[in-house]
């Protein structure tokens, strides 16, 4: 009986302590901040201003199918290509999957092409960058937007980032020798980290699927996955 007493009255003591807090948050207008703050979200613009691109390939294995092998030369893998288009936070925004032997403008028009509806429905005041390495051609694409769609040159602007410099790598590599003069790009590590995120899903450590879609299936259910975690 003691001990049930000693419990209710620390219950008690927990009850007036998260009602004294409330009082304190009502009088202070904290429900108040709260509310103007949701309000300011949704009145914030959705649409992005920024988006980074990247690729990555993913070796076949034997259960691949003819239609899904392609031997990328200056990574050397036979397999797939991953063409991905993330937001800021890393959250992938775009996924499209194509052979290997496919480049990398090649695979960021083919995206475009899916998803033409969307940039053209982009407000005519919006402006949307799209940031890539220096292994995507600038001038090329700037080209192909043009002859996809004339409106698609005022609604996407393609941006290289910077190159890096031999000056950057030795000052990374005398701070940190074990990085072996890795520098990180500003803006590029963005997507880089969501390739690495993707690489710890199982079922994306190499292309097991006869069919491309089924590949770009795949990747949307681990970003679901990821997305996931981050609300829980």
């Amino acid at each position: 009986m003691a001990r049930f007493t000693r419990r209710l009255s620390q219950l008690a003591n927990c009850l007036f302590a998260v009602s004294a807090v409330a009082t304190r948050w009502d009088v202070g207008n904290g429900a108040a901040r709260v509310g103007a703050a949701r309000t300011k979200c949704r009145q914030k613009n959705e649409t992005p201003s920024l988006l980074i691109g990247d690729s990555m390939c993913a070796k076949n294995t034997d259960t691949a199918d003819k239609d899904t092998k392609g031997y990328c030369w200056y990574k050397a893998t036979n397999g797939i290509k991953r063409h991905l288009v993330v937001d800021v936070l890393g959250n992938p925004y775009f996924v499209v999957c194509t052979k290997a032997s496919v480049s990398d403008d090649d695979g960021l028009l083919a995206i475009i092409k899916r998803h033409k509806e969307y940039f053209l429905q982009l407000p005519s005041e919006h402006r949307l960058t799209i940031l890539l390495d220096n292994g995507y051609h600038k001038d090329y694409l700037e080209q192909q937007l043009e002859q996809i769609n004339g409106s698609l040159r005022e609604r996407i602007a393609i941006e290289l980032s910077a190159k890096i410099t031999p000056q950057q790598k030795a000052v990374s590599k005398q701070e940190k020798p074990a990085k072996q003069g890795f520098v990180v790009i500003k803006k590029r590590w963005i997507v880089e980290r969501t390739n690495a995120w993707l690489n710890q899903c199982r079922a994306l450590w190499k292309n097991c699927e006869g069919l491309l879609r089924t590949s770009e299936a795949k990747i949307r259910i681990c970003a679901i996955r990821l997305i996931l975690r981050r609300l829980a």
